[in-house]
């Protein structure tokens, strides 16, 4: 299971204040390319639903990403996420200037999607 803590900072001082408190901890450092996808009437955001395409420096590796609609209680957000990683992430690079190519992704959440 993951958890996700999400925090807003006062500013840049803080942000400096908490890197160098979890600084310890660091095991590694990634680059990440984030990137949104949906239909031309915004079909998934009307539903509250998120794709996401991340790659990790670079090519390294692509995940695909289904984040369902938030449900907030008690100031505590939950959402289901699923991820798939693909196979080969520098081709995958194609769904950024074909986005339908998508569509015929043999993948789990594509096919939950298409239903």
């Amino acid at each position: 299971m993951e958890v996700e803590v999400k925090l807003r900072l006062p500013g840049p001082e803080a942000h400096q204040q908490l890197a160098q408190l979890l600084a310890p901890g660091l095991l590694a450092t990634h680059q990440q390319e984030n990137y949104f996808f949906d239909g031309p009437g915004r079909e998934l955001n009307s539903k509250r639903v998120v794709l996401r395409l991340r790659f990790y420096d670079g090519d390294k590796k692509a995940v695909l990403t289904l984040k369902g609609e938030q449900v907030l209680v008690d100031g505590i957000g939950r959402a289901s996420e699923v991820e798939e990683v693909l196979p080969d992430a520098a081709a995958a690079r194609r769904y950024l200037q074909q986005p339908s190519e998508l569509l015929a992704l043999p993948s789990d959440i594509m096919k939950g999607l298409a239903q």
